[in-house]
């Protein structure tokens, strides 16, 4: 099984001074879709990691990539032969976005788009919980 690695990096925290980690990894398996979500925004939607409280409708985890405008479909083909990948011919491990240390799985990836949220910036949109 392979699984798909996104790294923000670290930042401040509100006050300033702690620094915040983020990160995750997610089964390719967990992958619900993957949408261009705005120009230059290609969003992966995930299966959630974890519901701890019973929510109505649909619930999915989101990380938004942005890309370089109109190269959104060759983001997506890469992603999902990213994802496709025979396992025996690497570690499973399959980096999409690590901002922190600039690696893509293609060079039209951009970083990992961030949004503000109380404790700083977060790109990685988990499901209420």
């Amino acid at each position: 099984m392979n699984y798909l690695y996104f790294f923000e990096g670290k930042d401040k925290q509100s006050d300033g001074e702690t620094p915040r980690t983020s990160g995750v990894i997610y089964p390719a398996s967990s992958l619900r879709c993957v949408e261009q979500t705005a120009d230059g925004v290609v969003t992966l939607h995930f299966t959630p990691l974890a519901i701890t409280k019973v929510l109505d409708g649909d619930v999915v985890d989101a990380v938004p990539l942005t890309v370089t405008s109109g190269k959104e479909k060759e983001v997506m083909e890469a992603i999902a032969k990213a994802v496709n990948e025979n396992i025996n011919f690497s570690s499973g491990l399959v980096t999409i976005a690590d901002d922190a240390n600039g690696v893509y799985a293609h060079a039209d990836i951009i970083a990992i788009q961030a949004e503000r949220v109380a404790d700083g910036f977060n790109a990685i949109v988990f499901a209420a919980q």
